[in-house]
């Protein structure tokens, strides 16, 4: 992205997405769609379905959306959330659905001289925003798309939005881990989410455990009761059958939007991906979905080697 700044390119989404690909490494393993395979009513996708792999089988799923930073003049940000009225956003949370994943965006931050004036949260922030290495693992993060539905506080602040997104750096990382959940106030947990939420995590546990602890954070900052109904994920697939209905003041129940991408085991194609290289595998998926169109797909095998 900084070659692309100082060359006077304008880089766009699918372009660092395609290099973010092929450099991330042997633990990443992209498998792009040809037109045909991609879905969708239109035959055409741009949106990758990612799955992290872990021991044991247990993985995790989220369809993932660019969205590349805007300086408008004046040097205003914009990440054009609400893109064509909300419904790009709407189109995102219905396919996500469809597949059982988490609908999740990956922002595209560019270098953080780009970014400059906003810096991370690290104190004593040094003057020169290519030598702070949070910054530089910030060029791209990921964020729960729930968060950003039209109308929503977080969807009209980008730099809120870039302040509470994860690296994806971060979540590739199979050795990384996130601490214990502190609390969730008003709310009835069963004995599996309450482990879950209250251990550290690794693995693609890890990586849904981030998207629910960022909905925490914004949900605590929120007046209005918590919800304790129940909500059922009757499949055997599902890692926590049931979760509670709480909400934020925009949107679904935020614990099934994200924890339906957490699964006891891979889906079938995903195995057979692994096995022949051969996108061939998962078109069925994505022809028979009207409202999916995909560019790919996406593995992150984390499994003890």
């Amino acid at each position: 992205m900084l070659d692309a700044e100082q060359s006077g390119f304008a880089w766009g989404e699918e372009t660092v997405t395609e290099l973010l690909l092929l450099a991330a490494g042997p633990e990443v393993r992209a498998f792009p769609f040809n037109k045909r395979q991609e879905g969708g009513k239109d035959g055409t996708g741009a949106d990758w379905l990612w799955w992290w792999i872990g021991d044991g089988g247990v993985s995790f799923g989220a369809l993932v959306q660019a969205k590349r930073l805007k300086k408008k003049p004046g040097g205003r940000w914009d990440l054009d959330f609400d893109y064509n009225g909300g419904k790009q956003w709407a189109s995102l949370m219905r396919a996500a659905q469809a597949l059982q994943v988490a609908p999740t965006y990956a922002l595209y931050m560019g270098s953080p001289r780009y970014r400059h004036p906003v810096a991370c949260t690290k104190r004593q922030h040094p003057e020169d925003f290519t030598l702070c290495l949070r910054c530089i693992r910030k060029t791209v993060t990921l964020l729960p798309a729930l968060l950003l539905a039209p109308g929503s506080a977080l969807g009209s602040d980008p730099a809120w939005a870039y302040d509470l997104a994860v690296p994806m750096e971060d979540l590739v990382d199979p050795r990384r881990y996130v601490a214990a959940t502190p609390s969730y106030p008003g709310l009835e947990l069963g004995p599996d989410l309450e482990r879950f939420l209250f251990s550290a995590q690794t693995g693609p546990k890890r990586v849904a455990k981030e998207l629910v602890e960022q909905i925490r954070r914004v949900r605590a900052s929120q007046y209005g009761l918590a919800t304790a109904d129940p909500v059922d994920m009757t499949s055997e697939e599902y890692t926590l059958p049931t979760l509670p209905d709480d909400r934020l003041h925009v949107g679904e129940p935020y614990f099934p939007n994200i924890l339906r991408g957490l699964r006891n085991s891979p889906p079938g194609y995903l195995l057979e991906l692994l096995v022949n290289d051969d996108p061939e595998t998962v078109s069925e998926l994505a022809l028979g979905l009207d409202d999916v169109s995909l560019a790919g797909v996406v593995i992150v095998d984390q499994r003890d080697r």
